[in-house]
């Protein structure tokens, strides 16, 4: 395997493990939502969480393989898998996938008790698995170097981004299959919602830009820099798109202005572009990051 083409593999397997944190941080904010949506996503919300770990597996054991440059047989020597399991790699994998396969197993085989349960029961059952995966992104990189208020920063960004994006594809899979009055009243809790994950994205996303940009002086990683640009550009045209929903498909939905399908569709593109912004973020922190 050639080396883009390894660069390539691993890309994906790190974007296939962003989309399974996020669809499990998804699942999470639409316990507060609208849990009766969640009864259409059962098995999609298994077998994505499973992917996502499967994905960890497989992106850690390519960082094997590339560090003992024997290709694809090396990415199961010994010495290179304890060598890299007892530094921050083996940590990010443990937790993460750990946590995925956990809120697999949880949704799986407790979905009904989770669904008709108080929330409180439903967060106590799954917070195991959300903590896990959330601590799993500061273990590696260059973020794990820096004090803890900015690991927590990063935690918080993460929670927000991907628990965003992952609450797309229930909220569009709702509005298609609902009743219109149910459409506005949950889009008007979502609206709600999505005001404050706005704030702290915006907040979070700047804080940490400024201090592994500006204050770490990387001002000169130019791949890097087009690599973050096109990022922000996609996380912009997805506030613009949030709010075109707050501000005018869901008031022309309350008058029936507009079909509901309609806005179906232009939430289905947004997240499209989510993912897009996953994949982003997995090209950052694989191939162009800054300490890779």
């Amino acid at each position: 395997m050639t080396l883009d083409m390894w660069a390539l593999v691993s890309t994906l397997f790190k974007f296939g493990s962003y989309v399974g944190v996020s669809v499990a941080l998804g699942t999470l904010l639409f316990v507060f939502l609208y849990r009766p949506a969640l009864k259409r996503q059962i098995k999609f919300i298994s077998v994505m969480s499973l992917v996502g770990a499967v994905s960890t597996v497989g992106y850690f054991l390519l960082q094997v393989g590339a560090f003992s440059q024997s290709g694809l047989l090396g990415m199961f020597d010994v010495d290179i898998l304890k060598l890299l399991y007892a530094t921050g790699n083996g940590d990010l994998l443990i937790f993460r996938a750990f946590g995925l396969v956990y809120f697999a197993a949880v949704w799986s085989v407790l979905n009904k008790i989770l669904l008709r349960s108080h929330w409180s029961v439903t967060t106590s059952l799954l917070m195991p698995a959300i903590m896990s995966v959330l601590w799993s992104f500061s273990t590696v990189g260059h973020i794990s170097d820096l004090a803890w208020y900015w690991q927590g920063t990063l935690i918080l960004h993460i929670f927000v981004a991907l628990a965003w994006i992952g609450s797309l594809q229930p909220l569009y899979k709702l509005v298609e299959g609902v009743d219109t009055k149910q459409v506005n009243y949950t889009l008007h809790q979502y609206s709600k919602i999505g005001t404050g994950i706005v704030i702290l994205l915006l907040a979070a996303g700047l804080s940490l830009t400024y201090k592994l940009i500006i204050l770490d002086n990387n001002q000169d990683s130019i791949e890097y820099l087009i690599a973050l640009l096109s990022k922000v550009t996609l996380v912009v045209i997805m506030f613009g798109l949030a709010a075109y929903h707050k501000f005018n498909l869901a008031e022309k939905l309350k008058k029936g202005e507009v079909d509901k399908n309609k806005v179906a569709l232009s939430i289905k593109r947004e997240n499209i572009i989510g993912y897009s912004v996953l994949l982003i973020t997995a090209i950052l922190t694989t191939v162009v990051g800054i300490n890779h």
